[in-house]
């Protein structure tokens, strides 16, 4: 840390102590050129989550577009509103945090959108139909068959699978 009496760049913590609200730790500096001390304060950077759009524009993800798109989508279904809440809040709470805003909005849109048009709002139960859907896996759709249609799979990590060749456990 640059010592604002000298400029000289390295300092020792002398001192570390978390704010009231943990959000922030305090931290007594002190120089190792002049020897004078000096306070800093370290906070968590949170970055905003950005969509961006088709063509290429960013703008702030927005929980509303996302619950205005489910209003839309099950328009003519009987789902209540406090459901459609409740799948945004989901939504918003995997996204949010993983870092993959924009390419998981973008996927998750095109699923839904397709899984209306192309599969009469119904999720298929054929691994192959599921892998044709925007940013599902191999692994998403073996949970999806075990888990929802009870047919057998084994959801495993790609890591689960290189392992396992390389002990040489399988061919």
């Amino acid at each position: 840390m640059k010592c604002p009496y000298c400029g000289y760049l390295e300092s020792k913590v002398v001192d570390s102590r978390h704010s009231d609200d943990a959000l922030s730790i305090r931290r007594r500096r002190e120089c190792l050129n002049c020897q004078r001390r000096f306070t800093t304060y370290e906070v968590v950077e949170s970055l905003p989550v950005v969509v961006v759009k088709k063509d290429g524009s960013r703008q702030a993800f927005d929980r509303n577009k996302i619950l205005t798109g489910l209003v839309r989508s099950c328009a003519n279904r009987p789902v209540p509103m406090a459901e459609l809440e409740r799948i945004t809040s989901e939504i918003e709470q995997i996204v949010r945090p993983c870092g993959l805003g924009n390419s998981k909005a973008r996927d998750i849109s095109g699923c839904m959108k397709m899984l209306r048009e192309k599969y009469g709002s119904r999720v298929p139960d054929d691994f192959d139909e599921l892998l044709k859907l925007p940013g599902v896996g191999r692994k998403s759709a073996n949970l999806v068959m075990g888990d929802v249609f009870g047919k057998p799979a084994i959801v495993t990590d790609t890591h689960c699978i290189r392992l396992v060749n390389r002990m040489g456990l399988v061919d």
